[in-house]
């Protein structure tokens, strides 16, 4: 039996307790300060919210950093919204002219965006878990913008497709997005450089080339998983022991500023290692592992980094990158159409970093011009240099989105495949040329980009075979294997560009859609391609070098694709398949037909047995658009024969200096080659 205490207790000593509870808690909500961190005072009508979702010890104020002075100079109210109580002290520290909120839960983000309904572009600096209370809000551009481009894990993953757009320095981000073992086709990038890096671009155009003045140190930290610790740390002491014997250059290192998070003895893994060392004075020098990279990078010196987005950095400068490739554990790389080896002097231990660096301070630099490449493709210079980060702010401020990202169609509404526009038209045309007059389809037109579909004119190559225009020795364009047919035309004129492009390097070239053309033996035989490969739906030739159409990880200098992009039936797939088969300083020559208005009924080419997809100039051009290619026209001879005026080869590439390439050749030539 309960005693009386018990029951006065239950009756009237709970109770008690629980409103002396609520009312101290709602005490503490009316007069806490907290309401005051949430809506900063002399916050009036922000357009922009920048946002960090880590901790102080996680790195949130080194994100934030290099994007207040760009968010600044913008000339719109921006607002920097953190979530947690030390970030947002350090903030009121460091930044106390910057508008800084704090921001704990559902209500006070209600509470915050309530307040401020002018707000139009959120803007993330990372990818934490605590994104996610901003991104359910509703209105507004939400923008992944990060704090740097590397081959890291994190660099590339299904968080991404959290965001509206995603900021990206260059066309690389995107390249790791095609390999990507989920659907990313959705996401929207945008290629803005490196908006804090302009000074170091100006820096390396005006530098004059000399040898090194000094070697810097920037490893990364050690990652919270195995797969992503990059860090050459524990090598450090042989590493720079090896710099200084090489050359005696005197060395400047800075720390990642998370070093030590996960492994708490590495805090002071400087004061160790210069203790250990001993050089002599001058010799060694660690800077504020807190200070901005971009103070420590200057045209000098030669660089050691890990893998990590210093690597980037370093690429403004077009001067020397060593970077340390672990093989003692499992780390994970998600890659480009460019890996590091490519570009930079890849090392796994102290011998190996000794002896390439003593061969480029000795002056032999054989990746000097794959490193300038690699600048445009990780960095896209040019985005840099005509601030391509400030028309994107205005165009969020404006409002103006909805130019990349057109409204929802109706869903049984057609639509372009090519340019997304709905004006489409749906007509029924039968052929009038005599050998096709039996034939008729429904085809849809664009009226803004000149696109126009046959979806019914499908054709399985695999279980249906190959008409007569497909099959050597019924048709001049099939090669044999004995005389030079198209593609090998193609494929001789590549090489030529090729060789424009980069004269000391020989590169490897895959045929896409060969069917049962002969060409690549005479490619491989008689043209300067250290790999001929062969690609389509499916081994038709029981090639020993086969790459299947939808597969990635394998890109090549050239692509060849006669006839092929006229069977497209999915664009977004088709092309994204084609696409990802060039490296980033690649080129892939096609061949098509283009429509120029001619009366469908009179044309054999609409008709002809597999051709889905009639492209036209201005939907190659959107497509391109949409994957960050560039594409050029061109007029092949037999174009002027037998082919007809409207075929054309259709040349895609990404870097500009490709561009030039192929302008220089057509300075020479009338026309392209053909058979």
């Amino acid at each position: 039996m309960p005693n009386d205490t018990t029951m006065l207790h239950k009756k009237f000593g709970v109770p008690l307790a629980r409103h002396l509870f609520e009312r101290c808690l709602d005490y503490l909500k009316k007069h806490n300060p907290h309401s005051a961190r949430t809506l900063p005072e002399g916050v009036v009508a922000p357009v922009f919210l920048l946002h960090s979702g880590a901790s102080l010890k996680g790195g949130a104020i080194d994100h934030i950093k290099p994007w207040l002075p760009l968010f600044e100079s913008a000339g719109h109210e921006f607002l920097v919204v953190v979530r947690m109580l030390d970030v947002y002290e350090q903030m009121r520290l460091d930044y106390p002219n910057v508008r800084t909120a704090l921001v704990k839960d559902s209500a006070d983000v209600d509470a915050l965006t309530a307040a401020y309904p002018s707000l139009r572009g959120f803007y993330y600096v990372a990818n934490t878990a605590n994104n996610n209370l901003f991104l359910r809000c509703s209105g507004g551009r939400h923008i992944f913008l990060g704090h740097g481009d590397s081959d890291k894990s994190s660099s590339m993953n299904r968080a991404f497709k959290s965001y509206d757009e995603v900021y990206v320095a260059g066309q690389a981000h995107i390249d790791r997005f095609a390999r990507a073992d989920f659907d990313a086709s959705g996401i929207r990038f945008r290629i803005i450089g490196r908006p804090d890096g302009a000074a170091l671009l100006e820096a390396a155009d005006q530098a004059i080339a000399a040898a090194p003045r000094r070697i810097v140190y920037i490893p990364t930290w050690e990652g919270y998983a195995v797969e992503q610790d990059y860090s050459s740390l524990t090598l450090a002491p042989a590493l720079l022991r090896a710099a200084h014997a090489c050359g005696g250059l005197p060395i400047v290192a800075k720390l990642h500023p998370l070093t030590g998070a996960a492994k708490p003895a590495l805090l002071d893994i400087d004061q160790r290692i210069a203790t250990q060392l001993g050089l002599p004075d001058g010799a060694l020098e660690f800077l504020d592992r807190h200070g901005k990279l971009t103070d420590l990078l200057a045209p000098d010196a030669v660089f050691i980094c890990d893998i990590s987005a210093t690597v980037s950095e370093c690429l403004a400068l077009d001067r020397p990158v060593f970077v340390y490739v672990p093989q003692d554990r499992p780390i994970r790389v998600v890659s480009s159409h460019m890996s590091h080896a490519d570009y930079a002097y890849t090392f796994s231990n102290a011998t190996e970093f000794a002896d390439k660096l003593a061969r480029v301070l000795g002056g032999d630099d054989p990746l000097a011009a794959a490193r300038r490449r690699a600048r445009e493709y990780f960095i896209s210079p040019s985005a840099t240099r005509t601030n391509a980060f400030a028309r994107e702010l205005r165009r969020i401020a404006e409002g103006a989105w909805q130019e990349t990202a057109p409204a929802p169609l109706e869903p049984d509404r057609p639509h372009c495949p090519a340019c997304r526009s709905a004006a489409v038209q749906a007509e029924t045309v039968a052929c009038s040329l005599p050998q096709l007059s039996e034939l008729s389809f429904r085809f849809l037109t664009c009226g803004d980009c000149g696109f126009i579909a046959n979806p019914d004119n499908r054709h399985d190559y695999t279980d249906a075979g190959f008409d007569a225009p497909s099959t050597p020795g019924q048709n001049a364009r099939t090669g044999d294997g004995l005389r030079p047919g198209r593609e090998f035309r193609m494929a001789e004129m590549a090489a030529d560009i090729l060789a424009r492009y980069t004269p000391d390097r020989v590169g490897n070239l895959v045929v896409y859609g060969a069917g049962l053309s002969r060409d690549h033996t005479l490619i491989a035989r008689d043209l300067p391609f250290d790999r001929v490969a062969l690609c389509d739906m499916a081994n038709f030739q029981q090639a020993e070098d086969f790459v299947p159409h939808d597969a990635r990880g394998q890109a090549f200098n050239v692509v060849i694709a006669s006839e092929v992009i006229e069977h497209f039936v999915d664009l977004e797939v088709d092309f994204a398949n084609l696409f990802a088969k060039a490296r980033h300083d690649g080129l892939i020559v096609a061949s098509t037909n283009l429509a120029d208005g001619a009366p469908l009924h009179r044309l054999s080419y609409p008709f002809s047995l597999g051709h889905t997809a009639y492209h036209s100039g201005r939907s190659l051009q959107a497509v391109c658009r949409r994957f960050g290619m560039r594409v050029d026209f061109r007029t092949p001879f037999n174009a002027t024969r037998g082919a007809g005026p409207r075929k054309r080869y259709v040349l895609f590439y990404r870097d500009p200096q490709m561009g030039e390439a192929v302008a220089q050749y057509f300075a020479d030539h009338h026309l392209a080659p053909s058979e």
